[in-house]
């Protein structure tokens, strides 16, 4: 994540997996990231991809990003998110950034929810970071 390691240290926590089945592949990774000025958890970043290999995720993709701000209690900014597949949009709440991408018939979601001590990195600032390491991971899950 090049974008998020100018604000981040990578931490050594990471989990990963991975499921299929006749309808949808996923994978799931998530972290821990540091400050970069200390010691300590900044941050936890979440990523996920899902392929949806029998329906058009479409509607659904349209109808979360639709009703996001209703779901998801409190002050809640969506936008969308222009350069990254077919659609996508940026939510907004609390401490936590996240990034959903729908390209084709696969579904990209990272989320970065920082720490009340996380230092000065903002969700706002974070959400050019996304959409930067967003369309690194897409490239990269694209090539492999």
């Amino acid at each position: 994540m090049p974008h998020l390691a100018t604000a981040f240290d990578r931490g050594s926590r990471w989990e990963s997996t991975r499921s299929g089945s006749e309808a949808v592949d996923t994978a799931d990774c998530s972290g821990e990231l540091e400050r970069k000025e200390g010691t300590g958890r900044a941050a936890t970043i979440t990523a996920s991809m899902v392929l949806h290999k029998r329906t058009d995720p479409g509607a659904e993709f349209d109808a979360a990003r639709t009703t996001a701000a209703e779901r998801i209690p409190g002050r809640t900014e969506v936008r969308t998110a222009q350069g990254l597949g077919d659609r996508a949009y940026t939510v907004v709440h609390g401490r936590t950034a996240t990034v959903h991408v729908l390209d084709g018939d696969a579904e990209f979601t990272l989320s970065v929810s920082t720490a009340p001590a996380g230092g000065r990195v903002t969700p706002e600032r974070l959400r050019p970071l996304l959409a930067g390491d967003m369309g690194a991971l897409m490239r990269r899950v694209s090539t492999s």
